[in-house]
């Protein structure tokens, strides 16, 4: 018995991120543009833009991560390609929080 695969099938399991991967370069790109003003900030108001930036990046991270898993889990769950995505996520979240919150110790 042969079981053949649609062209829709093969596309949704070659690029299930695809969204979210837009979702997040768009939320980045929107946090380099925010970055750029030139304004003076008093330590307090840095502190707290730090934290902000952060929470946010570790949300959209998990937003991403859970989006990816409903996903795979609405799809059959079969290979477990949001494994990838967590990697990725949670690395680059630890990455985050090393540089904002090293000096801090």
């Amino acid at each position: 018995m042969t079981h053949s695969l649609g062209a829709a099938h093969v596309v949704v399991s070659l690029f299930p991120p695809l969204p979210v991967l837009i979702l997040l370069i768009l939320v980045t790109h929107r946090k380099r543009h925010a970055a750029r003003e030139p304004v003076a900030k008093s330590p307090a108001v840095e502190v707290a833009e730090r934290d902000r930036l952060f929470v946010l990046h570790a949300q959209t991270t998990g937003i991403a991560i859970s989006v990816c898993l409903a996903a795979w889990a609405m799809t059959g769950a079969g290979y477990f390609w949001p494994g990838w995505v967590i990697i990725a996520g949670v690395a680059t979240v630890a990455l985050h929080a090393r540089s904002a919150f090293a000096h801090s110790c």
